[in-house]
């Protein structure tokens, strides 16, 4: 499997580029909406980390536990 992310300040620009990488069979597997930056500050932006050529459904599998 490959895994990459996608990373954007505003929602507009996030869904845009989301949208971009469904269309191209990638599967959305985590998302969050702040993360660090160096030690003492931090950011918002919309975040979400995608896989390709997915086997199973996450919800499947989280289901199976």
């Amino acid at each position: 499997m490959v895994y990459d992310y996608i990373s954007a300040p505003s929602l507009k620009l996030f869904v845009k580029m989301l949208n971009e990488r469904l269309n191209d069979d990638w599967t959305p597997i985590w998302n969050t909406f702040n993360y660090e930056v160096g030690d003492e500050k931090s950011a918002s932006a919309y975040t979400v980390i995608v896989e390709k050529d997915v086997k199973q459904p996450i919800a499947e599998w989280v289901a199976d536990l």
